[in-house]
């Protein structure tokens, strides 16, 4: 008797043999016996110890498939069929979902397939957790990936940035649960495939991509993490072929990252003093409305920043690790100028730009450009004399208002033009959008209908590409004119004369009143109101001494005038457009027969929405 191990192997129902343990270690192998017998392809692995041969052992799993502390899934082997089955405990029961009729230890479409959710059919679709072995005991040995991207979440909320390298099986699925939460993952498999290790010179077993990674990880910011995983992969692959370039043994390597966005953003730089001038691109119009410097992600690391300048209706806050513009409106996609200091690096900027909610849209690498001219020698703006045209329609004063404005590229072209905004009272009248390249003058006018006493304060704002800007004001009152009181033909008979007596006071025998109201409507940028003024004079006495005349006067001119009258009670309501935001000085005088006049006054000021 030789005392060694033999391998046969079951082929066309009877035992051949195959090989047997060569040089009597106790341990017979592949390479022993010329078999690929776990079927990867090659013939140096896998042996089987005198000590481990063994009649068959059938084991059973419970699985906690939907994770609520009750094993709710389990597959066991049956004695009385030689078979595997596939069963869900439905309480007090389990019941069958599917069993392995061919023997091949394989539960498939073939057996009949599984009816997961017991409702009569196969066609069940299922989603699976990947974990990470905590080498624990019991329940909490795996990590799942939505339990570690909940506690991630955490951190992700507190304005923590977090990158990952994750070498394991099934790595790639982590990433659909990390996505928006961390900054950047790489991972050593896809979500469908195994990780491999290499075999050395030496023939141990090591983590190629992963020693590489280390070596050539100099920085925690995404660009070097880039290339640490770049020369993994490569020194990986390298590994591979020198290994037998095994197909089943190669690593598929995944990685996500928020994106670098493409943009004609600039900056400058100066000891420290930064100069960002950010130009958005047109698919981003109406998304971005923060930016984020963050210090540990500049090149090299930066140790502080603080914010020197920024347009009005900007403002800024320090986050953990840096700070954030902000904005309550939207970012244009003009050229925006920022100043700022960082203290640390000077090679390279990197700007996160983020969403109404602060959540990363993706970063920006501006370019370098030189220092930024001094504004007022390249760029200024111009207001012409206003063209005002008004007069009164019947009891409306009303006409025309015409304003001239320019922009101006103190350079005749080095410094063009990026865009020219009119407004009136804070809204815009008109805007020039983004101007075509090389614009060194933009000239535009725009004419609006207007009413007497109406106060407009202009405001003509110009931006070049470095997003300077320049603003220039004024403020215009649209006159009213006189009235000539109209009579017509015979003019109206005078009530008949009382003579006042003396000893009665005003305020018992009459009485002026007025209410007020307005209404506004925003579309886009565009603001309209109208206001509405109800007034009453009222005799007190019941016609003893009647009403002879209401005027009711706004910001100074005559808005209706009743003329001769002799009422117990006179009522009118008048309505006029407006501007939003716009206030009006209001007074209704009241004169009865002995003359006596009672007024009541006040202002209103239209809403703004």
């Amino acid at each position: 008797v030789s005392n060694r191990l033999k391998l046969y192997k079951r082929v066309a129902g009877k035992w051949v043999y195959k090989g047997r343990d060569t040089n009597g270690d106790g341990k017979i192998t592949e390479s022993e016996t010329n078999q690929d017998i776990d079927g990867d392809g090659d013939k140096d692995e896998l042996g089987w110890t005198e000590a481990g041969l063994g009649a068959w052992r059938h084991k059973s799993n419970e699985y906690d498939t939907d994770r609520d502390g009750t094993k709710d899934v389990r597959i066991r082997w049956d004695a009385t069929t030689n078979r595997y089955i596939f069963e869900r405990f439905v309480d007090p029961n389990w019941k069958k979902m599917g069993e392995d009729h061919g023997g091949d230890f394989i539960i498939d479409s073939t057996d009949g397939g599984v009816d997961w959710n017991l409702d009569g059919d196969k066609n069940d679709k299922v989603g699976f957790h990947e974990g990470i072995n905590l080498w624990g005991k019991g329940k909490d040995s795996v990590l799942w990936d939505d339990e570690f991207a909940t506690m991630l979440k955490e951190l992700d909320d507190k304005g923590i940035h977090i990158v990952i390298e994750m070498v394991q099986c099934f790595g790639g699925g982590f990433i659909k649960n990390l996505d928006g939460i961390v900054e950047k993952i790489v991972t050593g498999s896809s979500e469908d495939t195994k990780h491999c290790n290499r075999r050395n010179a030496d023939g141990k077993v090591y983590a190629a991509d992963e020693k590489a990674f280390i070596e050539n990880l100099h920085g925690i910011d995404v660009e070097s993490w880039n290339y640490a995983f770049d020369k993994a992969k490569e020194a990986d692959k390298a590994a591979w072929i020198a290994d037998g370039s095994n197909p089943k043994k190669k690593n598929e390597h995944e990685k996500w990252e928020y994106p670098v966005i493409p943009t004609d953003s600039g900056v400058s730089w100066v000891d420290g003093k930064y100069a960002l001038v950010l130009k958005l691109p047109d698919s981003l119009e109406g998304k971005v409305h923060d930016f984020e410097i963050l210090f540990g992600l500049q090149k090299p690391r930066w140790s502080n920043g603080t914010v020197k300048e920024m347009p009005d209706n900007y403002g800024w806050e320090r986050i953990p690790g840096g700070f954030r513009i902000k904005s309550m409106e939207p970012f244009a996609l003009s050229p925006i100028l920022f100043k700022f200091e960082g203290t640390g690096g000077n090679e390279a900027l990197k700007v996160q730009l983020t969403d109404r909610e602060h959540k990363p849209i993706g970063y920006i690498l501006p370019h370098p450009i030189d220092a930024l001219p001094e504004r007022e020698e390249v760029l200024d703006a111009a207001l012409g004399d206003p063209d005002v045209n008004v007069g009164w329609v019947g009891d409306y004063c009303e006409g025309t208002l015409k304003v001239d404005f320019a922009g101006i590229d103190l350079t005749g072209g080095d410094v063009p033009l990026a865009r020219v905004v009119l407004r009136a009272n804070g809204i815009v009248w008109r805007d020039s959008g983004k101007l075509p390249a090389n614009i060194s003058r933009f000239d535009d006018s725009i004419t609006k209908r207007v009413l007497c006493g109406q106060r407009f304060l202009l405001e003509v704002k110009a931006t070049n590409i470095y997003g300077q800007v320049v603003t220039k004001t004024q403020e215009i009152v649209i006159p009213t004119p006189s009235q000539q009181q109209e009579y017509t033909s015979p003019p109206p008979t005078p009530p008949p004369y009382t003579p006042p007596p003396t000893d009665i006071p005003t305020q018992t025998i009459l009485q002026a009143s007025v209410s007020v109201s307005g209404k506004s409507t925003q579309s886009g940028e565009e603001c309209t109101s109208s206001i509405t003024i109800s007034y009453n004079g009222t005799d007190l006495t019941g016609g003893d001494y009647p009403v002879t005349r209401v005027v009711l006067t706004v910001n100074g001119s005559v808005w209706h005038d009743s003329g001769s009258i002799s009422q117990t009670q006179y009522h009118h309501v008048e309505s006029r457009s407006a501007a939003c935001g716009q206030t009006f000085n209001i007074s209704v005088a009241v004169t009865n027969s002995l003359g006596r006049t009672a007024t009541s006054s006040g202002s209103y000021t239209t809403p703004v929405p």
